[in-house]
This record gives structure tokens, C-alpha cells and sequence, in this order.
């Protein structure tokens, strides 16, 4: 059986690995990445989960608090799609920088769902890393988050 490596390693090389990515003039359409976070928060509001899922990589990697890890198509869709009672989800952005085809951007998370008769709130730090598809579009081929 071949292991791979921790993914705390994989993911300290990925995010230490974008710090010189820094955004050259001309780099990339951060305006895109921007909207791409507005798409994602409409889409939970309406609760269009599947198509929050699908601003995801088909081959995207999803680490959350406990261990947690998803990947791939068929785990994102149902990761999402497990949301009962979606209600709004606000991302602010704190760090946005990258190259023409990878995007490092980390930031807050708040996603409110109903749960048991109430609302609940999630507050959490992310990080995704955008990656342009052949076709021009942006995809999330990993998403880490974690609680302050």
C-alpha cells in the first residue's frame, strides 16, 4: 500500500508555494474570483446546492475541521447536497493573489442553515485555491477550512 504525503504538508507547500505568486501587472482577473464568491453565496441563498458544488474541480481536494476530507466529483456534489436548510452564506475575502491560472484566496466564512427549528451559524477561516480550467472558467480545486 503506497502512502502519500500528511496533508498538512501538502497544503503548508501549496499556500507557502503561492507566496510567490504574487500578482504582476496585467496578472490575473481577480474581478472573476470575486464574482465567483457572490455566484457561490446566491447559490446557497436559493439553495441551489449542486450548483455550489459545481464551481468545485472535478478532481477538488475539501479539508474541514475534524479531519474531514473530501475529493472528487461524487463527495463534493454529496457534501453539499447534505446541507439541510440553507440560508445565506457570506464570504469575505482577506487575501486574494495569484497568477494567471492559480488564485490563493483566504478569508471568513459565515454560512447560516436552519437546523433542529433554528438558525445556526458557522464561522470559520478558508482557504480555496482557484484553478482556470481549460475553457477560462474558475474552479475550486481546494478548499481547507478550520475554526478561529
Amino acid at each position: 500500500m503506497r502512502r502519500g504525503l500528511p496533508s498538512s504538508f501538502v497544503l503548508t507547500a501549496l499556500f507557502l508555494g503561492l507566496g510567490a505568486c504574487r500578482t504582476p501587472a496585467g496578472g490575473p482577473p481577480l474581478h472573476e474570483i470575486v464574482e465567483a464568491n457572490r455566484l457561490l453565496e446566491e447559490r446557497f441563498a436559493s439553495g441551489d446546492l449542486l450548483g455550489v458544488a459545481d464551481f468545485y474541480a472535478d478532481d477538488a481536494l475539501l479539508f474541514a475541521p475534524g479531519g474531514q476530507r473530501v475529493q472528487g466529483r461524487e463527495e463534493i456534489d454529496a457534501y453539499w447536497s447534505n446541507i439541510v436548510g440553507p440560508v445565506s452564506w457570506e464570504l469575505d475575502i482577506r487575501t486574494l493573489e495569484g497568477s494567471q491560472d492559480l488564485v490563493f484566496e483566504r478569508g471568513t466564512s459565515r454560512l447560516t442553515a436552519q437546523y433542529e427549528g433554528g438558525l445556526q451559524t458557522s464561522t470559520v477561516e478558508f482557504a480555496f485555491l482557484w484553478r482556470r480550467q481549460p475553457d477560462g472558467s474558475w474552479k475550486i480545486a481546494l478548499d481547507a477550512f478550520w475554526t478561529r
